[in-house]
């Protein structure tokens, strides 16, 4: 369908917008519409998926070492959710709302045993110095209780301006940036609906509302083939202006706002949107970026609350959690062996630490570190070097027998 675009030219600004076809209202921005936007699900989904793809483990110091133990909660942490999906979720609304709450419920020896999300809005009050959350009905509802202490709820949070213990909301702080990238895109879709051809009329001085009113619907009916002919008053001259989106500005509107939301959640925006200039070396090394500037430092928050809430405190002096990095920058198999190679054969890990990092088992004897090529484990290097001298003496010597030094016959 086109349009015959007949606006009273008292208010220039939005005899423009309309003719263009871009919505002269503002946008509505809010935590369920700004979902409808690719970019933001886009970034929602990088950080949710980058954060649940390492996988989560609990460790136990015993000297210089480290072993893994087990640790049910975080692996089967509902009977909603697998490990996978709590983190994830987790991740997400930390990003998007700022926050992510979760109630931790715990057995008769103060051991947690579930992890449930919040899902509903909260309240928070620094009673005799120590923080508590006032839960919704809803929540309570589900078994939580009203009024909970804050080593009971573990809190992932954003970024914190008007207070220290809860995060801003990116969507409401960011609004301007996702109103751009709605109006934009209902912009191009009005476009692509009605065509990029926009007709006004131009004459028609003296003109009441009605007559105005006949003559544009006679021209929109022929424009939409339901008419074949149509009769203009003397004076009146049907023009049109035609725009392509590129020329419209909408696509760069729409380039540029998607750039924002990137940034807004600090996420490279080559990893958004793939644009014609990028090389693989630049969304390489985005990469590398997004696991240095934007999950590495959500990891170690995260790391940081499970250890301050779910460990006691005899715990917190030799236990810890730790998410594996290497899980997500897997490099290929011919990689990793050369990776590992390198690093067995310079002392730096034992044969079973490199078997770990594969998912396999250790073996007897594995757990030593060998220098260089001759693979000698670290510890007996002394005694490698004096069987080195040892055999060097005794191959002089028996090149050199006694009694030939001195010409004796």
């Amino acid at each position: 369908m086109r349009n015959v675009i007949n606006t009273d030219l008292r208010d220039p600004a939005k005899w423009l917008l309309d003719t263009l076809g871009i919505d002269s209202g503002e946008a509505s921005v809010n935590n369920t519409t700004a979902l409808r936007i690719t970019a933001v699900n886009k970034c929602l989904t990088i950080i949710g998926d980058g954060i649940a793809q390492m996988s989560l483990k609990k460790y136990e110091k015993i000297g210089d070492k480290r072993q893994q133990i087990p640790d049910s909660v975080i692996n089967d942490p509902n009977p909603f959710q697998t490990g996978y999906e709590f983190r994830k979720y987790m991740a997400v609304m930390a990003a998007y709302q700022g926050n992510a709450l979760a109630y931790i419920f715990r057995d008769a020896n103060g051991k947690p045993n579930k992890l449930l999300p919040i899902t509903a809005s909260y309240e928070q009050k620094i009673t005799n110095g120590e923080l508590y959350y006032t839960l919704n009905a809803d929540d309570v509802l589900n078994g939580l209780p009203r009024v909970v202490h804050y080593l009971d709820i573990l809190h992932f949070k954003g970024l914190c301006v008007d207070n220290y213990f809860d995060g801003i909301n990116p969507i409401k702080a960011h609004a301007k940036a996702l109103q751009l990238n709605m109006r934009a895109y209902n912009a191009l879709d009005n476009t692509f609906k009605t065509g990029a051809k926009k007709y006004f009329l131009k004459g028609g001085e003296g003109w009441n509302a009605d007559q105005a009113k006949a003559v544009q619907e006679s021209i929109e009916k022929v424009l939409n083939n339901e008419k074949t002919t149509v009769t203009v008053p003397n004076g009146v001259d049907v023009q049109s202006m035609s725009l392509t989106p590129d020329e419209a500005g909408y696509l760069d509107a729409i380039n540029a706002s998607i750039h924002d939301i990137a940034l807004m959640f600090n996420v490279p925006p080559s990893l958004v949107v793939r644009e014609s200039s990028s090389s693989k070396a630049t969304v390489e090394q985005d990469a590398i970026n997004l696991h240095k500037q934007t999950l590495l430092p959500r990891a170690t928050q995260y790391e940081q609350e499970y250890d301050r809430k779910l460990l006691t405190e005899k715990e917190k002096a030799y236990q810890y959690y730790k998410h594996n990095f290497n899980s997500l920058l897997r490099a290929s198999a011919k990689e990793r062996m050369e990776i590992f190679t390198s690093a067995i054969n310079n002392g730096i890990m034992s044969p079973n630490e490199a078997r770990h990092l594969e998912d396999l088992d250790g073996y007897e004897g594995g757990d030593k570190r060998f220098i260089n090529a001759a693979n000698i484990p670290a510890d007996q290097i002394e005694e490698w070097i004096n069987a080195k001298i040892n055999n060097l003496n005794k191959s002089n010597m028996n090149n050199n027998p006694e009694g030939e030094n001195n010409g004796e016959q």
